[in-house]
């Protein structure tokens, strides 16, 4: 999602589950995959309504920053124009980097204190100095499907490892958790050296670690947004969002589908009474669903590889 030119970047899923199993519904069938949830009312994404449950948070304080306040002009805009919250933190409450998570926290609690039927479902943690460059895209496309209800977490991966400039939590007691332990590793790790991270993509343009370049880099996007001039807004049925968000979550559904129905199979073979059993086929099953719960879980950004281990599994239970 994060962009610095015309690069396609790829997306990254931080799966965070408090366990595979009990999380979503199976099919009967091993490897049937139900058709997604989403895939039908995708054309819902193209017009704003009037209260998503998404809310966008960030922090702007300390001395004026007219670079900043822009960039986070072209978020209020994006906003409003498809009906999300905005929340910014204007007084630092931590130190240094740690006012991130402490925010975030604070918001969370906050949701969660509310009738369900009140809260926001995500928050989606923005910096400073990124900005919108597109806002014809709306943030549900990177959502997961309702089936998904599992992952808490969505964010981007470059060179470096997680991305925390732009990602999404989701107002869950995981995510809580998930900060409680965030704020208390600097206490763990008191000689840690926190660095920047960057990520491309195409919906908007993040300047991380760039130094006092950051600047004129900022004012050229800024310009180019706030003029509207240089063909950035485009629909999102003509960008490449629609087809790759859906083939990833599709491989997503597909791989967790798998290895659940596996597990499931295998917790009812180890039972006593189950009948004879193929040790030796049982052992490459069990390599084979690792090899694909690898990939999921450790690289699901990485489509081919993920899709060469379903299709291996594939064969191999069809020549079962």
């Amino acid at each position: 999602m994060i962009a610095i030119a015309h690069t396609r970047r790829r997306l990254i899923l931080t799966l965070a589950l408090v366990s595979l199993l009990g999380i979503f519904h199976l099919s009967p069938s091993f490897l049937a995959l139900a058709s997604l949830p989403w895939t039908a009312s995708r054309a819902d994404l193209t017009a704003p309504v009037k209260a998503r449950r998404i809310t966008k948070a960030s922090m702007l304080y300390g001395p004026r920053n007219v670079f900043y306040e822009r960039a986070l002009q072209t978020h209020r805009r994006h906003a409003q124009k498809w009906g999300y919250g905005m929340e910014v933190l204007q007084n630092e409450i931590a130190k240094g980097y740690w006012n991130k998570p402490s925010y975030l926290l604070a918001l969370l609690i906050r949701e969660l204190s509310k009738p369900v039927n009140e809260r926001v479902e995500w928050l989606m943690w923005v910096d400073a100095d990124s900005i919108i460059i597109n806002s014809l895209i709306p943030l549900e496309l990177f959502l997961p499907p309702s089936t998904l209800d599992g992952i808490h977490m969505v964010a981007s991966k470059d060179h470096k490892g997680l991305n925390t400039g732009i990602f999404f939590l989701r107002v869950h007691e995981w995510s809580v958790r998930f900060l409680i332990e965030t704020l208390a590793y600097p206490i763990y790790n008191p000689g840690v050296d926190l660095d920047l991270q960057g990520q491309r993509g195409n919906m908007l343009v993040h300047f991380p670690g760039l130094g006092e370049k950051r600047w004129e880099h900022m004012e050229t996007w800024l310009d180019l947004v706030e003029r509207g001039v240089g063909g950035w807004e485009v629909p999102v049925q003509e960008t490449w969002y629609l087809e790759e968000t859906e083939r990833f979550w599709k491989r997503v559904q597909e791989a967790r589908h798998i290895i659940g129905e596996y597990e499931r199979m295998k917790e009812l073979r180890e039972k006593p009474g189950s009948g004879q059993r193929d040790r030796d086929g049982e052992s490459e099953t069990d390599r084979l669903v690792g090899e694909l719960s690898r990939a999921l879980y450790e690289e699901p950004f990485e489509g081919k590889t993920l899709q060469q281990r379903i299709e291996t599994l594939r064969r191999f239970f069809d020549s079962a």
